[in-house]
């Protein structure tokens, strides 16, 4: 399936990996945990990329119903999917396409 990956101080890429937790877990180099972007869009990432110390990669910036805002710093190499229900799955092709260019212009992406 085609996963947008992003590595520190790198531009994002699409790739191709297999729909399977070994994949993903190869892909951010250990156990995963995934962050919402929304309601269908994920971040998969390294759960344990701070005691690895594995270098800062991007920050979101989440706006809550307030109107506040918090930082998410996410370490190493992750990957933006999409999801339905339980399950992994491709972004559209046009969705894909706005995630790149969002995630290759600024290293703190607002959502």
């Amino acid at each position: 399936m085609r996963v947008i990956k992003v590595k520190p101080y790198s531009a994002p890429e699409v790739v191709d990996i297999d729909n399977t937790l070994e994949a993903f877990q190869e892909a951010v180099g250990g156990y995963i945990e995934t962050i919402s972007l929304n309601g269908d869009e994920l971040v998969v990432c390294n759960e344990d990329a701070i005691n690895l110390k594995l270098p800062i990669n991007r920050t979101l910036v989440f706006k809550t119903p307030a109107g506040n805002f918090y930082n998410v710093p996410i370490f190493g190499d992750f990957v933006i999917c999409g999801t339905d229900g339980e399950d992994f799955c491709e972004l559209d092709s046009y969705r894909e396409r706005q995630l790149v260019e969002q995630f290759q212009k600024a290293t703190r992406i607002l959502i």
